[in-house]
């Protein structure tokens, strides 16, 4: 279990992540933008995070083309606290492809 987490500026700030399960609190993925096309990203996902109790926020994030393939098992997102009404905030991220189950 891991307090809120900031990534900031660098993909490799995801490696703050490895070992939660449970996000008690909120996940911000913010001003990453110097990463080039998918291949910094795809190096890194979290299977064992399942759950945030309060909101994601991917902001001017750029590469980043799958949530799902980063978070594979994130089941919940409680939206214990929201970021403007919302638990989950998307913005100018213009890589990530939306796919319809």
């Amino acid at each position: 279990v891991c307090g809120s987490k900031r990534i900031i500026n660098s993909v490799y700030e995801l490696e703050t992540l490895r070992n939660c399960s449970v996000i008690e609190g909120n996940l911000l993925i913010i001003l990453i933008e110097d990463a080039k096309e998918n291949e910094e990203w795809k190096r890194w996902s979290f299977p064992k995070l399942t759950q945030i109790t309060g909101f994601l926020l991917v902001y001017r994030v750029s590469g980043l083309r799958s949530l799902g393939q980063l978070f594979p098992n994130l089941a919940v997102i409680r939206g214990m606290t929201l970021h403007q009404n919302y638990a989950l905030v998307i913005y100018d991220a213009m890589d990530l492809e939306v796919s319809i189950w």
